[in-house]
């Protein structure tokens, strides 16, 4: 029963006094030694059918111990009058997850159901307390969180050997946990220009208060989001003394004027504006960093008035630290461009990581920005950074809105406890679904707005290179219009901002012939000053309406979306201030429309090419298109990148839970890292994408295991035993997986057979017997009837026959082997297929390593469609070139849509394998593009189109791009291979 000292109202303390000082570090001393008696619940309970409970409880001992034997946590330290259901406790970290903090919520609701039941809570005296539960109901949560983090950190995931191909460098293991599809690569390096390694985003919400009079307790959870108040406060010491410095000299691809506007544009540029009543609060918002996949990673306290720089910098300060020196980093802030000036002019961060280090705006906030802004740091425009929009800080702030109330009556330390677990939740819940996020990504991003970008850009009817062109164009000659003024007129500037400007400094004919009007417009020379006057007004005011009217046009854009139920509704507060700022801006806009047009207008003719950029809306909506193109097919880069990632990590992790079971000093956590493994495979499911199959997922379970016990040098019977839990396994007819160093190379004389061979082994089972691989391939002769069966050869004996894939893949393979070109790998007609139906990583490496493709930069691919009849076609793959060089008889254009990204991902896949055998591949699907070698049909007839590919695989081996055979020499072709196999030995 709670005493009465619980309900007689306290002095309120801001800063915590002995008596919480005593109650924290009790519990300090207890915790500790709950963690065996939890370890056992764990034992007993995970997986297990509920318990009877005791009747009487018996409290001999150490109270704590006995009362979480029972499955009871208390709600003191010591001589506690209570205790909490650990079940329910449980079930309020899961619930803590969706809704926040409801400890209120939940005590009242026990409070109510006890009394319904006719239960009430008295004290020493009889009276009825009216909230028994809210304190130690929070208690108990509180310290049972910290308990659990406590078990959670008692066994060290071990270190796993990597292959030696892949030492290039890796992220900290804090980082891979967040977001392994991020940060669980190996190989680091990309230039920011390109788009570099990591994309993350950072911005800050100010609707996170805390009350200064609620005041803080005592220290009991050390955050693993935030950052540490000294270390932020050192990094805005920093910048105070480099902007005391001299101003770094830089040549800024952005005008400063243009930045000047966007700084003043935004409220997160002015770190000096109060955002918050600071003698009420004193922490008054948090500034969020998250990768691209919307995974919080820190977190950092801003406690000064306004969004100064010091909270990003030390974001990214901090980040750096955690990556290899070779790393690189885009970072998306809604102000970036104002910050890469200020860390250019004041050299604010290192030498090593400004290298590293490039800034965009975000990509809604980017429409706000000018536009010779938007040319350099607009992501949709920026080369490398795909369809990453640096959104995602907002759908975060979306989760922590129920946390809003709740910070503002709490104590600091509590307010970072809160946001720190709802962060970890929301983390775990959106690393699970990194599938979900790649599979979404690939089809509404990549397949939808690439093949509508594609659409637009056909029916502009303009190559591809010549948009390339005019985008080039247009952008250099956009960031020069806005370029420094003359020295006189920033003199001058700078004279009437201060006011000291008089009739004998300011000489307005000596400023007007410092802008060279006649020299730039010779039509100009002779008319008065002050026609001139008012085109330089008209064109100032055109500029003013431009600006005014985007930001109408985005604010009405943001009430139509919402309305449309494209984005979330608007509350009615917010619904209002969007309403009251567009009617505030209305009249501005309208009087300078009605001042432009007052002026009258003198249309001159322009001297010399008007560029097309500027005339032509087709090329305009063609740029658009390309634009959107290119961030598409970087996506997909870094989707495949990503799924890489996600496969690599997900093997490491299953490996070092396979090795913790196995080791004998974690028999106390036996339970907990089966449940771990468990629920950890499960993610086989959820990580299955466009680019990494359930298939290949599967193998890694295989392949985990058997490095874990390789690791440790013998097995150990760990097997998980649960009650009512079924792990799921492969069935048994199922086929196993060979392991690497079974996959034996196919020699290339054996290559004919490589068909015949996969459809004997693809679904065999290879379970007890590991030699079986080798068996069949030693019995392998080189042997015309099983190559070549006379059904086969008839059909290169007829001229008007159509030739199958075994006349294709042996011709092939002799034309090979009689023009001898170390430079070219020639496939079969059975790969590609195998991507598209999701073939093992292992089948692949089987069926292909003969080729030895990775050390050959031309790759050779006959590719046949079906249909009613058949047909026949060839790409052929430049690697150094990033050239997809395709042929077809009939010059029809439209399959090769579907062709090429399969093609594509046939060539990602290869590469991705042949590094996880340790070869050296360099993977960078960056700008790859597709060209026909004729665009007039060659073949007239219904049969040749298969003699035409081999007709264009002797041209490619004689370093031939297309081959210089015409139709009537078809049939001469085709009798000469004809020869070639009735040629073969038959012993």
């Amino acid at each position: 029963m709670p005493s009465n000292s619980e309900i007689l109202p306290q002095k309120q303390h801001i800063l915590p006094n002995k008596l919480a000082e005593a109650l924290y570090g009790n519990w300090r001393k207890v915790i500790p030694t709950l963690v065996d008696p939890q370890l056992k619940y764990y034992t007993r309970t995970l997986g297990q059918a509920l318990e009877k409970m005791h009747d009487v409880i018996s409290a001999c001992g150490t109270h704590s111990c006995v009362l979480l034997h029972h499955e009871l946590f208390p709600t003191a330290p010591s001589q506690p009058h209570m205790a909490v259901s650990v079940e329910l406790l449980l079930f309020y970290r899961a619930l803590f997850e969706r809704s926040c903090d409801a400890i209120n919520a939940l005590a009242s609701a026990l409070r109510t159901h006890y009394s319904r039941q006719g239960f009430q809570v008295t004290d020493s005296w009889g009276d009825i307390i009216h909230k028994p539960f809210c304190r130690g109901l929070g208690h108990a949560v509180q310290w049972y969180d910290v308990l659990c983090d406590l078990v959670a950190t008692r066994f060290q995931r071990p270190e796993l050997p990597r292959p030696d191909g892949l030492q290039y460098g890796r992220c900290a293991p804090l980082l891979v946990q967040r977001c392994p599809a991020c940060f669980g690569g190996g190989l680091f390096g990309r230039p920011v220009h390109q788009g570099g390694d990591i994309h993350v985003a950072t911005d800050g919400n100010f609707h996170h208060h805390h009350r200064h009079s609620v005041g803080n307790c005592p220290h009991f959870y050390e955050p693993t989001y935030f950052l540490p108040k000294q270390f932020v406060d050192a990094v805005g010491l920093w910048i105070d003394v480099r902007h005391k410095w001299p101003v770094k000299a830089h040549a800024p691809i952005v005008p400063d004027e243009a930045i000047d506007l966007c700084e003043n544009a935004y409220e997160a540029a002015d770190g000096k504006k109060q955002k918050a009543a600071m003698d009420s609060f004193d922490d008054t918002s948090i500034m969020a960093l998250i990768c691209r996949h919307d995974i919080p990673l820190f977190f950092a306290n801003i406690d000064s008035p306004g969004e100064q720089q010091k909270y990003s910098v030390a974001l990214i300060e901090h980040l750096f630290s955690l990556l290899p020196p070779q790393a690189t980093v885009v970072t998306l802030y809604d102000v970036g461009c104002v910050l890469v000036r200020s860390i250019a002019k004041f050299n604010i961060l290192p030498e090593d990581v400004t290298s590293r280090l490039r800034f965009a705006t975000t990509a809604m906030h980017a429409y706000g920005h000018e536009w010779a802004c938007q040319l350099e740091h607009n992501p949709r425009m920026c080369v490398g950074l795909g369809l990453s929009d640096g959104e995602g800080t907002e759908r975060l702030w979306s989760c922590f809105v129920w946390l809003i109330g709740v910070e503002r009556s709490s104590s600091c330390q509590h307010c970072l406890w809160l946001i720190d677990c709802q962060a970890t939740a929301i983390g775990s819940e959106m690393k699970a679904d990194l599938g979900e996020w790649i599979k979404h990504r690939h089809k509404w991003g990549i397949k939808d707005q690439g093949c509508m970008a594609l659409d637009v850009i056909n029916c502009c009817e303009t190559p591809v290179e010549d948009l390339r062109a005019q985008w080039t164009d247009q952008r250099q000659s956009q960031l020069l219009i806005r370029a420094h003024a003359p020295a006189p007129l920033q003199t001058t500037k700078t004279m009437l901002e201060k006011e000291t400007a008089s009739d004998d400094t300011l000489n307005v004919e000596t400023l007007f012939s410092s802008l060279n009007v006649q020299d730039r417009f010779p039509e100009l020379d002779g008319v008065n000053l002050d026609f001139i006057c008012v085109l330089l007004m008209a064109c100032d005011l055109k500029m003013n309406i431009w600006k005014r009217a985007i930001a109408s046009f985005f604010e009405w854009d943001k009430l139509d979306r919402a309305v449309g139920g494209s984005h979330q509704m608007l509350g009615t507060k917010l619904h209002q201030h969007t309403c009251k700022a567009i009617t505030k801006r209305q009249p501005a806009l309208m009087t300078a429309i009605r001042k432009f047009n007052s002026y009258y207008v003198w249309i001159m003719p322009s001297i010399g090419e008007v560029p097309r950029w500027l005339e032509d809306s087709d090329i305009r909506d063609g740029i658009h298109a390309l634009l959107k193109r290119d961030r598409c097919q970087e996506e997909q880069t870094c989707l495949v990148m990503e799924a890489d990632n996600l496969c690599r990590f997900f093997w490491e992790e299953l490996t070092a839970l396979e090795l913790l079971l196995r080791l004998p000093e974690n028999q106390h956590f036996l339970m907990i890292l089966q449940q771990r493994h468990l629920n950890f495979l499960q993610l086989r499911t959820q990580w299955s994408n466009p680019f990494v199959t359930l298939i290949q997922l599967t193998s890694l379970v295989e392949q985990a295991s058997h490095c874990a016990i390789t690791h440790l040098g013998a097995p150990q019977n760990t097997t998980p035993q649960f009650a009512s839990v079924t792990m799921q396994a492969l069935a048994e007819d199922e086929p196993v997986l060979p392991e690497e160093e079974d996959s034996a190379e196919v020699k290339p004389e054996q290559a004919a057979l490589a068909d015949i061979l996969e459809g004997d082994i693809a679904g065999a089972e290879i379970e007890e017997d590991q030699d079986l691989v080798a068996n069949v391939c030693a019995q392998v002769v080189w042997d015309s009837p099983e190559i070549f069966e006379p059904r086969d050869i008839s059909f290169l004996a007829s001229p008007t026959a159509l030739l199958n894939d075994v006349c294709i893949n042996g011709c092939a393979i002799l034309l090979q082997m009689d023009i001898s070109n170390p430079t070219v790998a020639t496939f079969s007609t059975h790969d590609l297929p195998q991507i598209h139906y999701n073939a093992t990583d292992n089948m692949l490496w089987c069926n292909s390593s003969w080729t030895r493709y990775w050390e050959k930069d031309v790759w050779v691919l006959p590719i046949h469609r079906a249909s009613n009849v058949g047909h026949w076609v060839l790409c052929v793959i430049y690697l150094s070139r990033k050239e997809l060089h395709l042929f077809d008889s009939l010059a029809k254009c439209k399959p090769w849509k579907h062709d090429v990204m399969d093609i594509m991902k046939f060539i990602c896949r290869l590469l991705i394998v042949a590094r996880y055998h340790n070869k050296e591949v360099h993977i960078d699907l960056d700008g790859w593009v597709a060209w026909p070698l004729t665009i007039k049909a060659l073949q007239t007839n219904g049969y040749d189109c298969g003699v035409w590919i081999l007709a264009n695989i002797i041209a490619v081996l004689h370093r031939q791009q297309i081959t210089e055979l015409r139709e009537d020499e078809m049939k001469d072709l085709q009798y000469y291979l004809h020869t070639c196999v009735l040629s073969l030995p038959v012993d």
